[in-house]
């Protein structure tokens, strides 16, 4: 993961601000994290939002699952709005 993590942010200056934190049961948990930044060498912007659940064991993260779909997500986590 976290060579993935360092490939993927590699061509771009980027930052993560975390929007909610939810928990979902005992186990796993509902976060929505906004990305914005720009490309290294073009200057071009860029910005998404997602949401993850995360699947915690052991105090670490043991599943993560992404969706860029707002009510796609929820529908995953078994929330409403």
């Amino acid at each position: 993961m976290l060579e993935w993590a360092v490939r993927f942010l590699e061509p771009m200056d980027i930052y993560l601000e975390l929007l909610d934190v939810r928990p979902i049961d005992d186990e796993r948990v509902f976060l929505n994290i906004h990305a914005s930044g720009r490309g290294r060498a073009s200057g071009a912007p860029a910005e998404m939002d997602v949401w993850d659940i995360w699947t915690l064991r052991d105090g670490m993260i043991y599943r993560r699952q992404t969706f860029f779909d707002h009510a796609e997500a929820l529908e995953a986590a078994g929330l409403s709005e």
